[in-house]
């Protein structure tokens, strides 16, 4: 009897280990490419559904995006092209000198007093309230 309670708690903790740990992503950082890769970079602001069309980043988006690396990732996973229940956000959309490097928006946002990056199907990262409110400030300049 003992045997089999050992075997059964071994199997359980090998069961949660396993849907821990085998995740289908395992990075930690936004997938941006090499800001000298870069060639322009594009916001727009979308409000209760309403989208304010792509005005250009007129700022120094290479100090921006390491702004935009501090983030930790959260255990939230990004599953939708946009923000779920965020009724304001910026998109940030960077076109590299390469048209075959492709990339996928990055959104900005804030939601319940946190703050938040996150990239579609990539992940969720959290920012603080002064990183947040840098980003915002370059755009909205």
């Amino acid at each position: 009897m003992k045997h089999y309670k050992a075997a059964i708690i071994f199997a359980a903790l090998m069961l949660m280990l396993c849907t821990t740990s085998c995740r289908h992503d395992i990075s930690n950082e936004l997938r941006i490419p090499d800001p000298e890769m870069i060639e322009k970079v594009e916001w727009e602001l979308c409000e209760d559904g309403v989208v304010s069309g792509a005005k250009p980043f007129e700022g120094d988006f290479k100090i921006w995006i390491e702004k935009m690396l501090d983030g930790l990732k959260s255990s939230r996973d990004s599953v939708n092209e946009t923000p779920v229940n965020v009724d304001r956000y910026f998109t940030v959309r960077m076109h590299p000198v390469q048209e075959e490097m492709n990339t996928s928006p990055i959104h900005i946002y804030s939601r319940n007093g946190k703050y938040y990056i996150e990239q579609p199907y990539a992940g969720i990262w959290r920012v603080s309230k002064e990183i947040y409110l840098e980003l915002i400030e370059e755009m909205e300049d």
